[in-house]
């Protein structure tokens, strides 16, 4: 997807001559071009859409917050000291 380019080359002796050259393929030029000709497709700007509860848009996150922490295994602690130096 490079670019060839057809050049000449001076020798030491005078001799000239021809040769190819590649060029690598410019990542920012064809993300530029993406973004100036599929600009829903490759918008820098994520657009994040909520929906739910307004007044309290976190309000998912402490359900599963809670739910996890009635699943969780319960710890009892016998016999605990606490050494002091």
């Amino acid at each position: 997807m490079g670019v060839t380019l057809n050049k000449q080359k001076v020798l030491s002796s005078g001799e000239i001559v021809d040769y190819q050259e590649q060029l690598p393929p410019d990542v920012r030029a064809a993300e530029y071009w993406l973004k100036c000709r599929k600009r829903d497709n490759w918008n820098p700007k994520n657009q994040v859409e909520l929906s739910g509860d307004q007044s309290n848009p976190l309000a998912f996150l402490l359900t599963d917050m809670a739910k996890d922490a009635e699943d969780a295994p319960r710890y009892q602690v016998n016999n605990f000291q606490t050494l002091i130096i």
